[in-house]
């Protein structure tokens, strides 16, 4: 009777492993000799490795102890074709732990191979060549690279990963820095359980498939018997049947991510699938929802020990806040006060969080803390003077955008502070010194951010008020030498003086900032200079030099020759690719002014020099004037570069790269003085 029992169940197990069989588009360790020999990706022969083929397979287990885990299975090749290609190599596999729960890699198998003498070769990573890196609180990381890797190896890497954290599946990622020839994800899972899935990126999926089967899991117990008046405990075999929903999708001949300029983030726009628990409904229970609505995780932050409560804990700051409220009585002022304040007791410890890992008590005492003690500690602080504060929770540019339809802390790692006073409204962020009131730093102009409130929370757009803007006015005159003499003077504002600012911290002194500007731009030599403001936040910089510059004019017979922008000219288009699949961020508008004068020496005329132009883009998203003046020996180049708009989108990419090389070609032309 028993064997009969687990011959059922062997042939139960079978029939349900059959109904899962698909052709598997790779097998591991079966290498093509025709891939090994391959010397370039002939798409594009500038490619420095290939993802030959990438499966990963998720599906869940039971387990009378543990319940529903996953397990997820990947098997990833990649071909090497220059050395370029070898930090493809070093391979990470992130990992998840909570307390004594801690996501686990079974059945790790990893070979390089290699061609040599006519024979395939290959080489095993060694086990301890594997280790494991701490990340954050709650993540780590396994590392290795691969051995022997030359150009002309392939790489191939197998393992699995169980997990008990169901809440968020394993994403999978599409596309890669480097062209993927076949990427394909296939998952299973019971009818208990239902997923939002979160789709991004721009290259399409050439399988996208869904399927309903019947599953069997089948797992072992426990049972205690009564045979007369001994018990025991017998294991015994029980199974349950579940309507699974199974996904396929795959992609065919990705072509890489190009990294290019102006983008926020590439978990923007690589395409991958993501996964949030929606809700879970087991047999002769009610349904249990999961998915979050704003106002759901406003009331779970307010709640939270690391995040609301905080706020209510506020005795010891009692003494500094009323210095504060004593010595200012606007709410303006104290607003400046508190804001000043906590920018020279607390120094920002370079991470970004949306939960406090300690008190802020703790975080005064220490002096340092994270994106959200500071900010955390500012609204508490900005409330005790008595202004309506909130914070504002977001996510930064390098973090990924915030899709208001998919609710989620996990999309966030960033905190700043929201205060009204009237009609006005501030966006505060303490973690830089050198950053104004009316500022908030770069990483946080990322769409919108939401507010925090036990009386409302809504969204708040993130997009600057102010700009970056630099303007330059230079007077030079042509000596008997004809080196270039005279006085250069900048001012910048806003995000340019912020830009400024930060830049000179990391320099030891000002001095050393003029050497580098020197050694930066050859054949200049600072003889005097004067840069004013650097402290008063709340202005412009100011940048006076007295100049000679000692190689930018050319002597062709009678004729004096020289690019009247000097060091400023843009040379390079910022964008490079034929064709651009996703949005161009400039973050904030950009202005750049040259007022270039130029005094023409005696003995010359003006022969030659470059037309005018002025051209836009549609709605003057982009502005650029050039046009030179003479009156007398005077020579007036002015050049203005305007960008108004701060996203662009793909249809306008084309413009946007014809603008720019409008620019550098104009900016490439010279003046000609003719010898009388």
């Amino acid at each position: 009777m028993k064997k009969s029992y687990l011959l059922s169940v062997l042939l139960l197990i079978l029939i349900t492993l059959l109904s899962f069989a698909q052709k598997v588009p790779i097998k591991f360790g079966k290498i093509d000799i025709e891939d090994l020999k391959m010397s370039v990706y002939e798409k594009d022969t500038s490619e420095v490795a290939n993802v030959l083929c990438d499966y990963g397979n998720l599906y869940f287990i039971y387990s009378d102890q543990y319940g529903f885990q996953y397990k997820f299975d990947r098997i990833i090749r990649i071909k090497i074709f220059k050395k370029g290609g070898y930090k493809y190599a070093d391979f990470e596999i992130p990992l998840y732990h909570k307390g004594n729960n801690q996501e686990k890699i079974t059945s790790l198998k990893a070979f390089t191979y290699n061609i040599e003498n006519g024979k395939v070769v290959k080489d095993k990573l060694a086990k301890n060549a594997v280790y494991t890196e701490k990340t954050s609180k709650y993540r780590d990381k396994q590392k290795f690279t691969m051995p022997n890797v030359k150009e002309g190896s392939i790489i191939e890497i197998q393992y699995s990963i169980k997990s008990d954290y169901l809440f968020n599946l394993r994403k999978w990622k599409f596309q890669n820095t480097i062209p993927v020839k076949w990427s394909e994800y296939r998952v299973r899972i019971p009818e208990y359980y239902y997923y939002k899935q979160l789709f991004t990126g721009y290259e399409p999926l050439i399988i996208n498939e869904k399927s309903t089967i019947p599953e069997k899991f089948t797992y072992s117990r426990s049972v205690e018997q009564l045979n007369t008046t001994v018990k025991s405990t017998n294991t015994v075999l029980s199974s349950f049947e579940s309507n699974s929903n199974v996904y396929r999708w795959a992609a065919k001949d990705v072509p890489a991510f190009k990294k290019e300029s102006h983008i926020t983030s590439v978990k923007n726009y690589i395409t991958y699938i993501g996964f949030e628990l929606s809700t879970t409904k087991y047999p002769n229970s009610t349904m249990k929802f999961y998915s979050k609505t704003w106002e759901s995780i406003n009331t779970t932050l307010l709640e939270s020990e690391n995040f609301g409560i905080r706020l209510n804990r506020t005795k010891f700051i009692e003494d500094d806040v009323e210095k504060i409220s004593s010595n200012y009585n606007s709410e303006f002022d104290k607003m400046i006060a508190v804001y000043d304040f906590v920018k020279t007791n607390l120094k920002w410890n370079d991470h970004n969080r949306v939960f406090a890992d300690k008190s802020l008590k703790k975080t005064y005492d220490d002096r340092a803390g994270s994106s959200s003690e500071i900010n955390l500690f500012l609204t508490m602080m900005l409330r005790e003077v008595g202004l309506s504060a909130n914070p504002i929770i977001l996510s930064t540019r390098k973090n990924g955008i915030i899709h208001p339809l998919y609710p989620s802390t996990n999309k966030l790692n960033y905190v700043i502070s929201y205060v009204k006073i009237n009609d006005n409204e501030y966006l505060l962020d303490a973690t830089e010194k050198n950053c104004p009131y009316y500022l908030i730093p770069q990483r946080c102009l990322n769409g919108k951010g939401r507010i925090i409130s036990e009386k409302f929370t809504d969204w708040i757009d993130l997009t600057p008020k102010r700009s970056h803007k630099y303007i330059v006015n230079s007077d030079f005159k042509i000596n008997d030498k004809f080196e270039l003499t005279g006085k250069i003077s900048t001012v910048k504002y806003d995000y340019a003086a912020l830009e400024f600012r930060n830049n000179l911290e990391k320099e030891t002194n000002i001095d050393k900032y003029v050497e580098k500007l020197m050694e930066k731009n050859q054949g200049l030599e600072i003889d005097s200079f004067n840069i004013s403001q650097i402290d008063s936040i709340n202005l412009p910089v100011k940048e006076e030099y007295n100049v000679v510059i000692s190689d930018k004019i050319e002597l062709a017979g009678d004729l004096i020759i020289f690019n009247p922008m000097l060091y400023d000219k843009l040379i390079e288009n910022p964008f490079k690719l034929e064709e651009r699949e996703y949005p161009i961020d400039f973050a904030y508008p950009r202005e750049k002014t040259y007022i270039l004068n130029f005094y023409i020496p005696d003995g010359y005329i003006l022969e030659e020099k470059p037309q005018d132009l002025e051209i836009s883009l549609p709605d003057n998203a982009a502005i650029f004037n050039f046009n030179i003046k003479k009156d007398g020996r005077l020579i007036q180049v002015t050049s203005m570069v305007n960008i108004n708009k701060t996203m662009f989108v793909q249809y306008e990419y084309q413009d946007l790269k014809k603008f720019y090389t409008r620019i550098i070609e104009k900016h490439a032309e010279q003046i000609v003085l003719k010898k009388i």
